[in-house]
């Protein structure tokens, strides 16, 4: 969690850093995923693929919203998609995270983008003034 405003500060090579550290005590699968993007956006495009290679190579369930951050920080945006929709049919829980996750902010405007929140449940437009506005300050 520590890598998240790391990066979103511009502290990115502190981020990869502490994404590589926990990667090394971990093989949570948004963990590897979120370290795959992040080394494919600071350059590291082959340690990326090695990455998302590895996460296909794993016998049994496969975490498709993982699967999705790396694909979208290596720019293959139409297997992010394929990823995203296997983890909506899959019920995935952290899939409900890809409405407010920034690491998804370039993809908000591909309409496939607003289907997947529809199929989700989840709204697209903004909320009424004043309605549930706490909980999005929160």
């Amino acid at each position: 969690l520590l890598a998240a405003p790391y990066w979103q500060s511009g502290r990115v090579t502190e981020a990869v850093q502490e994404l590589e550290t926990s990667a090394a005590l971990t093989d949570h699968p948004v963990l590897i995923g979120w370290l795959a993007h992040a080394k494919a956006l600071t350059g590291r495009t082959r340690e990326a693929e090695a990455i998302v290679a590895g996460m296909l190579q794993q016998d049994g369930y496969r975490q498709h919203y993982a699967l999705a951050i790396a694909y979208f920080g290596l720019g293959r945006i139409d297997e992010a998609f394929e990823a995203l929709d296997v983890a909506c049919l899959d019920r995935d829980p952290l899939l409900t995270h890809v409405a407010v996750d920034p690491r998804f902010d370039e993809l908000r405007g591909d309409p496939r983008f607003a289907e997947l929140l529809q199929r989700m449940g989840l709204s697209t437009s903004p909320t009424p003034s004043g309605a549930g506005s706490a909980s999005r300050r929160g």
